[in-house]
């Protein structure tokens, strides 16, 4: 994280491993069944159709501290074992990311061939809304050093779908986007059915998140 100007980026933080958003969302989409590689896809579909029934759960796996976030590692083996990735028909694979904790937490995880209950539509929402209320705890950090209204996403660590962030952050302020595909915008995007569904979850309303003035001021760009 860090902020740009004049041509300059000056990084003010890091989220170092094996603190990872990313890792999280991958062992949670291979719990959930989805082991291939960009199989997260999958996940954020299923969400549109889950309720906010285990945030709790969740918030025992990531956990926002005062200058971050960070991974309850007890569910998580890739700061512990070696996990070397194979290639099959030019596709990663991975090897499982996540410990029997995490099924002690959830229930047993779900094989990829089996049905798909409501549990796993509910986990699908509510780890996607966990995701974002750990990007927005950040977002919100450096708008309290930088006092900018500006942001730049990197494509790969950028909340999906994109509306969805664009939607939250508008509703508190007037806040303007860069990104490749679609430069600078200040206005919000039409709602996935996956923003919709987010919708339902206390996460993007009241004072935790977006209560307080959120990228109100400042010329430069915020980048993440």
């Amino acid at each position: 994280m860090g902020l740009g100007s004049d041509g300059a980026i000056r990084v003010d933080g890091r989220v170092y491993f094996p603190h990872s958003l990313g890792l999280f969302y991958q062992a949670l989409t291979q719990y959930l069944g989805f082991p291939n590689y960009g199989d997260e896809y999958k996940v954020m579909g299923l969400a549109a159709f889950g309720s906010p029934s285990y945030l709790h759960q969740m918030q025992k796996i990531v956990k926002l501290e005062r200058h971050g976030f960070r991974l309850n590692l007890s569910y998580f083996l890739h700061q512990v074992e070696e996990l070397p990735t194979q290639w099959t028909d030019g596709s990663p694979t991975f090897p499982d990311l996540f410990t029997p904790s995490l099924e002690a937490l959830l229930g047993p995880r779900r094989s990829p061939s089996d049905p798909i209950e409501q549990r796993h539509r509910d986990y699908s929402l509510i780890g996607a809304a966990m995701y974002e209320e750990a990007f927005f705890h950040l977002l919100a950090l450096m708008h309290k050093e930088t006092g900018t209204r500006h942001l730049a996403l990197a494509e790969d660590v950028r909340p999906t779908p994109l509306p969805m962030v664009r939607s939250c952050a508008k509703r508190t302020t007037n806040m303007s986007m860069c990104n490749r595909q679609r430069g600078c915008r200040g206005r919000s995007g039409r709602l996935s059915p996956l923003g919709k569904a987010w919708r339902q979850t206390p996460l993007c309303h009241g004072p935790r998140l977006l209560g307080a003035p959120l990228l109100n001021g400042g010329n430069s760009k915020l980048l993440i």
